[in-house]
């Protein structure tokens, strides 16, 4: 499999099994990552964000716009363009060099418990606009499974890793994933 980081820096050595300080950065593994299931991931988030952005941008929003989808837009538009260009680039450059998984590292500067429930309000948050894609309000189409297991996963290896320092765990698609 390929290694890649996300932020560039030196490689790191192998996780210890013990959380990091408040003051050392927290570096994330993310094992076996199926990069058609990441592409996949990156066109919805970018599809979703998009809906969003426009929804957020709406003079006054229509009157049967639901409230909550009205104030995730506003929450979502403009504050995920940074993240969504995370691995875009190793990843894809993995493709075209015919792998098929890829070990991507994440590095958090200063690790710490808001730092992980703010991942888990994002995923929480996007777990809702799912359900406005199930429900046609969107016009995106709801993520395959496969997508939402590997959205959860990257949440849940993000707090096992920074908070609990536990071993990172290979990605498995599984429609039961933990909770986070």
């Amino acid at each position: 499999m390929e290694t890649s980081r996300f932020d560039g820096a030196e490689p790191a050595s192998e996780a210890t099994g013990t959380p990091p300080t408040g003051t050392d950065p927290a570096v994330v593994h993310f094992l076996g990552v199926p990069i058609d299931a990441y592409l996949a991931l990156q066109e919805w988030n970018d599809a979703v964000v998009r809906e969003c952005e426009l929804i957020a941008a709406l003079e006054p929003a229509p009157a049967d716009m639901p409230a909550r989808l009205l104030e995730l837009a506003i929450r979502l538009s403009g504050r995920f363009a940074a993240a969504r260009e995370g691995y875009r680039e190793v990843v894809a450059e993995a493709r075209a060099g015919g792998t098929t998984h890829v070990e991507l590292e994440g590095r958090w500067p200063q690790p710490s418990e808001a730092s992980v429930e703010a991942a888990v309000a994002f995923l929480a948050m996007m777990e809702e606009l799912d359900d406005y894609c199930r429900i046609g309000v969107l016009l995106t189409e709801p993520p395959m499974p496969v997508v939402a297991d590997l959205r959860r996963w990257f949440v849940t290896e993000m707090r096992a890793q920074v908070l609990l320092g536990d071993a990172p765990t290979p990605f498995r698609e599984s429609g039961d994933r933990k909770q986070v």
